[in-house]
């Protein structure tokens, strides 16, 4: 059984990229669900109204030939 593994997502919601952030999580779900601990964020899609956007980092670079690895330090196997 393989676990799932953490992956970089990025987060923003649409029309305010200032309120970009990186999220660390092991799907889009989560890292929508992480996103929305961020109070400027979820000022920006519960009161202005905006659509949160989220893009997996990982996969992006992924296809470009590159491996992004997030490991939590001291935890080597």
């Amino acid at each position: 059984m393989n676990l799932p593994s953490d992956q970089v997502f990025l987060c923003h919601p649409k029309d305010y990229p200032e309120r970009t952030t990186a999220i660390i999580a092991t799907s889009d779900m989560e890292a929508r669900r992480k996103a929305m601990l961020n109070k400027s964020i979820h000022e920006a899609v519960h009161l202005l109204g905006s659509e949160l956007l989220t893009k997996n980092l990982t996969e992006a670079f992924g296809g470009q030939g590159y491996d992004l690895i997030v490991q939590r330090k001291g935890m080597y196997h």
